[in-house]
């Protein structure tokens, strides 16, 4: 409403939207609620430890450190704080143990457990 207000009244708006225009100005005036405030706070936190890691946390390891912080949290209320912010962790690459270089030019010498020999 504020980018058209240039163009159009207010109380135009309001009547289009079917907002009263009391009620538009009394929406405008209000700060923001707690759980947006605390939202933005554990957000903050989140991204510090998200960066004190070097981006190696995703949300499980970023809420369990926040519980050993003592910060009461919900797993589900972290991933969708990082989420909305565009984080993601680095996935890493698991450990395999390599047993077999074929890629040699020696010859490569028969299976003798497969002919039952």
């Amino acid at each position: 409403m504020k980018a058209l207000s240039e163009e159009f009244t207010i109380t135009d708006l309001c009547e289009v939207l079917m907002v009263s225009r009391s009620g538009y100005y009394v929406w405008r005036k209000q700060s923001r609620g707690m759980r947006q405030s605390a939202n933005a706070q554990l957000l903050l936190e989140v991204e510090e430890l998200f960066e004190k890691h070097r981006g190696n946390y995703g949300s499980p390891r970023i809420t369990a450190a926040l519980r050993q912080q003592g910060r009461t949290c919900n797993h589900k209320r972290i991933e969708r704080l990082i989420r909305q912010k565009g984080l993601r962790a680095r996935i890493r690459k698991r450990f395999g143990v390599v047993t077999t270089d074929s890629d040699h030019p020696e010859p490569i010498a028969c299976n003798r457990c497969r002919n039952g020999t």
